[in-house]
């Protein structure tokens, strides 16, 4: 699999050269090759324990790609018969070493009964896919009882990581006494060419514009992700001096002007388009099938309806 970000070079050379604020040389030099980069994948299997085990197999219809494929609600595995391993690997190998510190996961389609007990996010420098060995470190691990509160929702896996590495791994351990697991799908590719993407424009305007996702602070907890959403009415405007959708949530909770619990965040555009806080929703809990679809706003939950 292969990609890159050279679409970039246009925006950034509007942006950037337009508003006289850094020469075509400069773009040129910190864009280079476009942020190409190549991802193989693929699938083991093992026991927690460290123990021997009969790997799984993919259900009919499945495939191991299936993971990276926005399109495609899930792959599934199952361990039933004499397959006896608790746990899914799945190994992303890339040309170019990178730092990722998020990963967006989504929920599977279906009953939660089948989603994955935990989910652990590994990093290495000297894994060899032809002996299969090399020192791996954890990055993060979480319970898919606390990420996911939906269905079919992508939710980010914010982790503290400043290493770039070559080798990425996401370990789904199976729930005891359930044989089948569904896994949706994985934003790594999004994640690599978002954080390239922010690297590229903060070194070019010389200034952290774009951010990343992080980790929210204990006053302004994310509770909800609503991805490719918008409010169904906004309240107030906040203006544009907000970095991260926790800065703009934390001023929301704070602002009698917000009368909802929720905010509208674009990571694309949020030093142009600002932080700005939802109404008050029409139903408890929200149904956000109403909220109107886009491709360029989140909406952020940060309390629960009274």
């Amino acid at each position: 699999m292969q990609f890159s970000t050279s679409v970039l070079i246009y925006f950034l050379a509007t942006a950037g050269v337009a508003a006289g604020e850094t020469s075509t040389s400069t773009i040129k030099e910190a864009v280079g090759d476009g942020g190409e980069n190549k991802m193989s994948f693929s699938l083991s299997y093992a026991n927690n324990d460290g123990s021997t085990c009969s790997p799984c197999l993919l259900c009919e219809g499945s495939a191991l790609h299936n993971l990276f494929d926005p399109k495609i609600a899930s792959m599934c595995i199952s361990c039933t018969d004499n397959a006896s391993c608790d746990e899914v690997i799945i190994t992303n190998s890339f040309q170019k070493a990178w730092g990722m510190t998020y990963v967006a996961l989504t929920s599977h389609e279906g009953d939660a009964t089948f989603d994955p007990e935990t989910i652990s996010i590994l990093a290495s420098d000297d894994y060899d896919e032809g002996s299969k060995t090399g020192i791996w470190s954890t990055l993060a691990t979480s319970s898919f009882a606390l990420v996911f509160q939906k269905r079919n929702t992508s939710q980010d896996i914010v982790f503290d990581n400043s290493a770039m590495h070559s080798h990425y791994r996401f370990v789904f351990r199976r729930k005891d006494n359930v044989n089948t697991m569904k896994i949706g799908h994985v934003g790594v590719v999004k994640s690599y060419l978002k954080t390239y993407s922010a690297e590229l424009f903060n070194k070019i305007m010389q200034t952290e514009v774009i951010g990343l996702p992080s980790k929210a602070p204990t006053a302004a907890p994310t509770t909800t992700v609503e991805h490719n959403k918008e409010c169904i009415k906004q309240s107030k405007y906040l203006g544009t001096g907000f970095s991260t959708p926790e800065e703009c949530m934390a001023a929301a909770a704070s602002d009698s002007g917000c009368t909802g619990q929720e905010i509208m965040w674009s990571y694309r555009y949020f030093s142009y388009w600002g932080c700005r806080c939802c109404s008050e929703n029409p139903t408890c809990p929200p149904d956000y099938s109403s909220y109107p679809s886009t491709s360029e706003w989140d909406v952020y939950r940060y309390e629960e309806c009274p």
